[in-house]
């Protein structure tokens, strides 16, 4: 945290986390009122419906905030149904510049429980891992979301790109059937509203 930039903005109120702030929440308050959130009490990471029902009691907005929850439970709900009669498995990466790595159920419960979309049968799907071209292979979705890190600059490489060529690529279900769909993985594979938001639009607009 740069703290002078925090004081130059000069909020008239400072939100911060119990964990993540921790060492600087005596450096907060003496800029502007702050309320500490205990980020394991309201699962921070995990439930971000818990953060925005949380910011609604702190600015005495609470309609707004179950109101804005309401409609993204709606959208949801409304994409499920309409993804109802999808068949097979759908997968999601994380794709940086030197790593790959699959996104579990236990992560991405909005797309699999929310959406109601079928996991590969496998361990590793529960709480997802760093994986390779094979482990990729060895999963063989029928959907494969790649999720990409570099979707707004594509100067930074992805390490995908080493495997377009590749004669396991070729033969993966997914490839070989079009059903492979670039996401942008910061946005879709993140823990808040604006992210999820889109990643269910996209994977509507990709699967329906």
């Amino acid at each position: 945290m740069n703290l002078e930039a925090l004081l130059a903005y000069g909020p008239d109120l400072i939100i911060a986390g119990n964990s993540v702030n921790k060492e600087i929440t005596g450096e907060l308050s003496r800029i502007a009122t702050t309320v500490v959130i205990d980020e394991e009490e309201t699962n921070v990471w995990n439930d971000w419906p818990s953060l925005v029902t949380k910011f609604g009691e702190i600015l005495g907005q609470e309609d707004v905030a179950e109101r804005y929850i309401a409609e993204f439970r709606e959208k949801v709900k409304d994409a499920k149904e309409k993804l109802a009669g999808l068949e097979g498995t759908v997968a999601f990466v994380q794709v940086r510049e030197k790593e790959v790595w699959l996104q579990g159920t236990d992560y991405l419960k909005t797309y699999y429980d929310g959406l109601g979309l079928k996991a590969p049968d496998a361990d590793i799907m529960k709480e997802g891992a760093q994986i390779t071209l094979e482990g990729l292979s060895t999963l063989d979705p029928d959907h494969l979301f790649l999720g990409y890190f570099n979707y707004s600059d594509k100067s930074i490489p992805a390490l995908t790109d080493e495997w377009d060529d590749t004669a396991v690529w070729s033969k993966l279900k997914s490839v070989r059937n079009n059903q492979v769909y670039s996401i942008n993985g910061e946005l879709a594979l993140g823990y808040g509203p604006i992210g999820q938001t889109y990643g269910v639009e996209s994977v509507l607009e990709a699967l329906k």
